[in-house]
């Protein structure tokens, strides 16, 4: 039989090799159907091209998926090459390495002309061939427009992010110092008040030692008055039980002596006399004494304000000067030069002669050595003082 006229193309085994699992072994250009398989083959019209060995190529793939063998690849989005700084930094200085490495090897050719070998010279030029290609290849990479255009963006984005970071930084450190300041004032605030609760707690404490010393220094006058108040109390108490029982008596009517009435009426008299006039001179003592404790008080009161006043003037002074240099009493210029200080009369006698040169340019000298001289931009009350 010509095989070449059979459209499926198969191959009869001969008689001699014939294997009986192998002689219904038809070699047909699409799929047989089998026990396994005769439902899920789709029957058509086989493709014009009958090379079914090579599953590579695109329609074979295709058919394969649509009769059901296969499953499409999903396709992979080929990623973008991210160009970055720090790859740019790390390509620029690999270019400043060769570069480095070139000028090295120039230099040694150049001053290694003469003794290097041909074999050495090569090896030599061929380094330098490499490293330039490398170069070449660094800085076309860099070079490229596309490229550049993404690590300008990269760039750009990165001056943005860091302005805005900058920005975020010194808006937060604006804020911190105005919390700050904020936490600062409160903390005066509350500084101020303490310091005039303390002052109002200092003074009510004052003013109750104060009672307390005025209580202390009355009670005598006190307990005086009070007895003259209880005395006048008892003799009016017996006067007016004394016109109780002469009104009883009257009513029954019984006679009383005029004499012992009388008698009565003018003891009690001089007796209220009395206790109401040391009453009054009690009421005196208790007044007397009430200002003399409340001037003291108030003394006392303003020494210690002038004291505080010394202390927190001590510390200024101490701040602003230092501590202040106690003299060593040997050194006698000092003693001698601060006399006027200490000494009224020392200061008088300075003072006068002083003076003694304050007197016509006709009649007087000038100043001497070591005193203070006027200004030459002076006025004219000093003017006529000046030496010529």
């Amino acid at each position: 039989m010509n095989n070449s006229i059979n459209p499926y193309s198969f191959n009869v085994l001969t008689p001699h090799n014939v294997v009986p699992s192998e002689a219904m072994n038809f070699q047909f250009n699409y799929p047989f159907p089998s026990a396994s398989n005769f439902n899920a083959v789709t029957y058509g019209i086989p493709p014009e091209q009958t090379n079914i060995s090579n599953p590579s190529e695109p329609w074979i793939g295709a058919w394969l998926t649509k009769i059901g063998k296969t499953h499409p690849t999903p396709e992979i989005p080929k990623k973008k090459s991210k160009h970055n700084i720090s790859s740019a930094r790390a390509s620029l200085k690999t270019c400043l390495d060769i570069l480095d490495k070139l000028n090295a090897i120039s230099d040694d050719l150049r001053t290694n002309v003469q003794k290097l070998s041909s074999a050495d010279w090569k090896k030599k030029t061929i380094k330098i061939g490499q490293l330039k290609e490398n170069y070449s290849i660094i800085m076309n990479n860099l070079c490229n427009p596309e490229n550049l255009a993404s690590l300008q963006k990269v760039v750009k984005d990165r001056k943005r992010k860091r302005s805005t970071q900058k920005k975020k930084r010194i808006q937060k450190q604006a804020d911190k110092k105005q919390e700050k300041e904020e936490i600062r004032n409160i903390n005066q605030h509350i500084d101020r008040w303490l310091e005039v609760q303390k002052e109002e707690d200092n003074r009510i404490k004052m003013e109750e030692l104060m009672n307390k010393d005025i209580d202390c220094n009355l009670s005598d006058v006190n307990k005086k008055k009070s007895d003259a108040k209880k005395n006048l109390s008892l003799i009016r108490a017996l006067v007016k039980l004394r016109q109780i029982r002469e009104t009883i008596h009257s009513q029954r009517g019984e006679k009383t002596s005029l004499e012992d009435k009388q008698a009565f009426a003018t003891t009690t008299a001089k007796m209220l006399k009395i206790w109401e006039n040391a009453s009054k001179m009690y009421n005196v003592e208790e007044n007397m004494l009430k200002t003399m404790l409340e001037k003291t008080a108030n003394e006392n009161l303003r020494n210690k304000e002038l004291r505080k006043e010394k202390e927190t003037l001590f510390l200024w002074e101490r701040a602003i000067f230092g501590d202040k240099v106690i003299a060593n009493p040997a050194n006698a210029s000092h003693w001698a030069l601060t006399a006027a200080e200490r000494d009224m009369e020392t200061f008088i006698a300075i003072r006068k002669s002083w003076d003694t040169f304050l007197v016509s340019p006709s009649e007087g000298s000038s100043l001497p050595l070591g005193w203070v001289f006027p200004p030459n931009q002076c006025s004219e009350e000093w003017k006529r003082f000046q030496a010529h």
